[in-house]
């Protein structure tokens, strides 16, 4: 079979659509749905969590979204998930979530980082940074 160059050029662009829309529906490559997920656990959770950890981060993931709540409680949450964990060498935890809020009509993306020992699960503070 000989492949025309009208063929050759569907195929190419046949494959490439469907790898977008493989990429779009594997975990929406790290972008914001801008849709207010019901629970932490369910926005921007690695797959290869274990339950432990994953109990853990809806645990801190509840608190960064109470906090937020009360350090703008004007505004409106449309958006946040989970961003990353770093262990410090003391043995604490900086959970980091991103949140999508709009205040008098103005969105903001602010950062929640909540620090907590490991070791006893308790709190020890959540700070916040507007990145925009």
């Amino acid at each position: 079979m000989k492949l025309t160059k009208t063929g050759f050029l569907f195929l190419f662009f046949l494959v490439i659509l469907v790898a977008c829309m493989n990429n779009v529906n594997d975990g929406k490559n790290g972008t914001k749905s801008h849709q207010m997920n019901a629970h932490p656990s369910n926005s921007g959770t690695p797959q290869n969590m274990n339950t432990s950890m994953r109990q853990d981060y809806a645990k801190w993931g509840e608190i960064a979204l109470e906090r937020t709540k009360e350090r703008y409680p004007n505004s409106s949450i449309s958006d946040y998930q989970y961003d990353t964990r770093r262990v410090n060498a003391d043995g604490t935890v900086i959970d980091f979530f991103d949140f999508i809020i709009t205040e008098h009509k103005v969105e903001k993306d602010i950062k929640v980082k909540v620090l907590h020992n490991a070791s006893d699960g308790k709190l020890i503070s959540v700070a916040f940074e507007e990145i925009s």
